[in-house]
């Protein structure tokens, strides 16, 4: 996971200046192993509930909850020219390493796989419609948090 979060931040940071891809690369690094320890851990609740995967689910709904914050942070204050390429390296390495970490898309296909035919589907479509649903609430809960 590490790995990957590394080679994404690089790519990601492939424009910044080499001491802002370094802190981006570091970043993701120290973030990833603490939230895939956290899913990891969070997985073993799910054998309190066989037909739909909460815990799973859970980490892919936060995953998504803060790959949203640091695009609506990102967006509120990089146009009004107040992030600074530290600033903004640090919440992509937030974005790759935390949320990549704790989303894993191999999690959920897995998940997917174990599970019957009618669970699976369910468990797919509520997952689309959580992710939804925060894609939609993160922006409402910073347009009345953050000030214009």
């Amino acid at each position: 996971v590490a790995v990957r979060a590394a080679a994404a931040a690089v790519d990601t940071a492939a424009d910044a200046d080499a001491a802002t891809a370094s802190l981006t690369l570091y970043t993701a690094l120290l973030l990833s192993p603490p939230c895939a320890v956290l899913r990891y851990a969070l997985a073993f609740g799910n054998r309190r509930h066989p037909k739909l995967p909460l815990y799973t689910l859970l980490c892919n709904a936060l995953g998504a909850a803060i790959t949203c914050s640091v695009y609506e942070l990102r967006a509120h204050y990089g146009s009004r020219g107040e992030l600074s390429p530290q600033a903004s390296a640090m919440l992509g390495a937030a974005s790759l390493g935390a949320a990549g970490s704790l989303s894993t898309v191999s999690s959920f296909v897995n998940e997917l796989r174990l599970l019957s035919p009618f669970n699976s589907a369910r468990y797919a479509l509520v997952t689309l419609l959580v992710g939804q649903a925060v894609a939609a609430a993160v922006p409402a809960v910073f347009e009345l948090v953050l000030p214009d």
